[in-house]
């Protein structure tokens, strides 16, 4: 693992694959982890990234191992501190990305001829919305260097809590039962589903018998060495009825203003790439997005994995790679 410290000190740890061997150009994909579960999620994705000419570079965010931990006072705005104060702290975390990415972007000499994308997984879309409003409060060399090298924006398998909108009233939601087992969170987040999605008809609670849930098959040292639940302690306090309206001021101006004005190599356009067996918070976000989109100039272009469930990188990460590279290279073969 290596770490790129900003100017501020602050500092983000990432495995970086390497340049893909005898690839000439290569296309690059940014990964940012979701809750609990930190960059190491992404790891199988590397032994499949090589052949397909992707370089992948996976962020810990702030509070992961290896990156700096929230100060006190950040912690203190999480917990209690008022909208102004909360809505400064989510701008900041995003002008910390993209100043790591920029850093990233000139210190590994990355392929200037081949494209990148930044992708955020789960509830990792609240840090990527804080990073598609950051164009507006970086400086001018780096609002450059974002807007000449970031080519694609990919959102996989979002959770409808980092929009800012309240669950479905006929919803069942395990992270809001505070008597839930956390083994049994687990294999909730991360159990096959089978959804309506023709009829728009979710599963919202039982997960099917087979495949078992990844965590459920995973080997305890595998668990072990992607699970960070105490990192997870402040992440979780975003995700809270109190920050609703701000996460989703956030995700539309990210989505209803960045993109389309600011961000113009996207040519106003993100990626949703959905696993068909996911939970459903995933699917909900996903047309909570298209909604949004129907009535502004952002144009979403939704990918579905067949087969898939939340855990599509450690599941299928062939598949994952395939998806990431039809994406950002629609023409090539992954």
């Amino acid at each position: 693992m290596s770490s790129v410290v900003l100017d501020s000190g602050v500092t983000f740890e990432y495995k970086d694959s390497g340049v893909p061997t005898n690839s000439g150009s290569y296309d690059t994909v940014i990964t940012l982890h979701g809750l609990a579960f930190e960059s190491g999620i992404f790891a199988r994705l590397t032994p499949f990234s090589a052949g397909s000419k992707l370089r992948v570079i996976s962020l810990n965010r702030r509070g992961y191992t290896g990156s700096s931990p929230y100060t006190e006072e950040e912690v203190a705005v999480i917990q209690q501190g008022d909208d102004a104060a909360r809505g400064e702290f989510l701008v900041q975390q995003g002008i910390d990305l993209a100043r790591a990415i920029v850093k990233l972007i000139r210190a590994l000499e990355l392929s200037v001829d081949g494209s990148l994308a930044v992708l955020s997984w789960s509830l990792g879309n609240i840090w990527l919305h804080a990073l598609l409003v950051s164009i507006d409060h970086v400086e001018e060399g780096e609002r450059s260097t974002l807007e000449a090298f970031i080519s694609h924006i990919i959102f996989l398998d979002p959770a409808s809590q980092g929009l800012g909108v309240p669950d479905p009233v006929d919803s069942w939601n395990a992270y809001k039962q505070p008597d839930y087992p956390p083994i049994e969170a687990l294999k909730y987040t991360s159990g096959f589903y089978t959804h309506d999605l023709s009829a728009r008809k979710l599963e919202y609670r039982q997960w099917d018998s087979d495949p078992k849930p990844t965590t459920e098959s995973m080997q305890p040292d595998e668990l072990a060495g992607v699970l960070n639940g105490a990192a997870s302690v402040h992440d979780g306090g975003l995700a809270v009825p109190a920050f609703e309206p701000l996460l989703k001021a956030l995700a539309q101006n990210a989505l209803l203003k960045a993109v389309p004005e600011r961000w113009h190599r996207l040519q106003k356009k993100v990626h949703v790439v959905y696993g068909e067996r996911t939970l459903w918070m995933c699917i909900y976000a996903l047309w909570i997005m298209e909604d949004w989109a129907s009535s502004s100039s952002l144009d979403i272009e939704a990918h579905v994995l067949d087969g898939s469930n939340h855990f599509m990188m450690w599941e299928s990460p062939e598949k994952t790679v395939a998806a990431i590279k039809a994406v950002i290279t629609p023409n090539a073969s992954a």
